[in-house]
Parts: structure tokens; sequence; C-alpha cells
């Protein structure tokens, strides 16, 4: 009898036992998996962030923000069309930077970089011109030998004419084939002065 009663007494606390390790089980695997309504959400979201006009030159802060905006704006578009009609029409450089520096700081784009790069340039800042094409470059400006034909300029005009003459040739490389830009562009006559490389044109 008391053999029976403690057989009994064992098996009860067996089971409790392992029904108690199955419910840990389930909420231990609930718990890895998550909350299935909550599946495929980012637990934390990506934080978007603005740019303000002395933020467009931070190329680290440029990618973060277009990483978190995907898409261009109106307002953009308007302050783009705006910065080129104050510059090809209006003869009004500064008022161009103006417009297309609020541009980028709406959302950057290509072109913008690429206009505001040469207005830098223009300007003589062109540390800062320098960037604006390398930001354009990142965002996949076309034609790309135009680029670079700009960067062979700025350095033409920094005096640096090894660099200014290996970016003739790249420009060349990519399809730049406005030979007689090269000949009689003004903006890289201290190159053509300076480099035999020219001789050919």
């Amino acid at each position: 009898m008391c053999s029976w009663a403690f057989a009994n007494s064992y098996k009860f606390m067996f089971m409790k036992t392992f029904k108690t390790l199955c419910l840990l089980g389930i909420l231990v695997a609930f718990n890895a998996c998550g909350d299935p309504k909550s599946k495929g959400k980012l637990e934390h979201p990506v934080q978007v962030i603005s740019l303000n006009e002395s933020d467009i030159l931070d190329v680290s802060k440029v990618k973060k923000y277009l990483a978190t905006n995907a898409n261009p704006t109106k307002e953009s578009g308007d302050l783009f069309l705006k910065g080129i009609d104050a510059v090809k029409n209006k003869k009004m450089v500064d008022s161009a930077i103006f417009y297309l520096e609020k541009s980028i700081s709406s959302y950057p784009t290509a072109n913008a970089y690429y206009e505001l790069g040469q207005l830098y340039r223009e300007k003589k800042k062109l540390d800062d011109a320098q960037i604006a094409f390398q930001l354009a470059e990142s965002m996949d400006y076309a034609p790309y030998a135009n680029i670079l034909y700009q960067q062979a300029i700025i350095y033409s005009q920094k005096e640096e004419f090894d660099n200014a003459a290996k970016f003739i040739e790249l420009a060349i490389q990519a399809g730049f084939s406005e030979l007689n830009k090269l000949a009689n562009d003004p903006l890289i006559s201290k190159l053509r002065d300076e480099w035999i490389f020219f001789l050919n044109f």
C-alpha cells in the first residue's frame, strides 16, 4: 500500500514538473519570436533628419538624409528652377547660389550640386566647388565626363597642373569630346601654358 502511494505521489510530482517545464519552454519560444503583430517592423525606426544650408556640403549628413528621404520635394524643384533662371537669364550669381542652396537643403539632387559647384568655382570657393562636384558624382550625375572636366578646371585654377591634366585625360577617356573647348576655354588657360599634353590640340 505504501509503495503504491509513494509511486503515485512520485508520478504526480513528475507530471507537474513536466508541465511547468513545457510552459516555460513555450514562453521562451514566444519571447524569442516576438509578437506576431510586430513582425516585419523595426524596433528602432531610422530617424529622419533634416538638412540646413550649413549641412549641404557635409557628405555624411547628406547621405544619411537621402537614406531616410526617398522622394524629391516640389519645393526643391521650384527652388532649383529659380536658381537656374537667376544665373542663366539674369546673371545674378549670388541669387542663384541662394536658391540652389535652398533647393539642396530641401532635397539634394545631382543636378543642383553640379550647378552649385560651377557657381562656387566662379566665386573662387574652390574647395566647396570640389565637394559639390563630388556629391553630384556620388548621385550619378550624367554625363560623368563633365564632372571630371569641372574638376580639371578647379585643379588648374589651384595651379595643381599635374592633377588638372590627369582629370582632363580621365574626362576624355569618359567621353568628353569638346576638343575645341580644351583648346580655347579660358578657365584652363594656365594648364595649357604649363602642360605639354595640350600641344596636341
